[in-house]
């Protein structure tokens, strides 16, 4: 889990997909690794959704962690407004 990396949770509003690392960096890699695949079982998803996560390296984690630093500092130039 995010705690046993010593990594604190922080907040973030509701409704906002995009100031959520998950929504925007850990769902997409799930959903590419697991793309064009067929799985004959529930069993088959769930071993191929564990895949996906245990591919996302501690890089990777970085990488999202400073996606979300951008975009929270957008967020904070747009004084919450909507931007793209």
């Amino acid at each position: 889990t995010i705690e046993s990396w010593g990594w604190e949770i922080l907040p973030h509003p509701p409704y906002s997909p995009d100031l959520s690392p998950c929504d925007f960096f850990l769902f997409p890699r799930i959903k590419e690794s697991m793309r064009g695949q067929r799985f004959s079982t529930e069993e088959d998803v769930n071993q191929a959704y564990k895949a996906g996560i245990a591919a996302v390296t501690n890089n990777g984690m970085t990488t999202g962690i400073d996606g979300l630093v951008r975009r929270w500092e957008k967020c904070i130039e747009a004084e919450g407004s909507y931007f793209e």
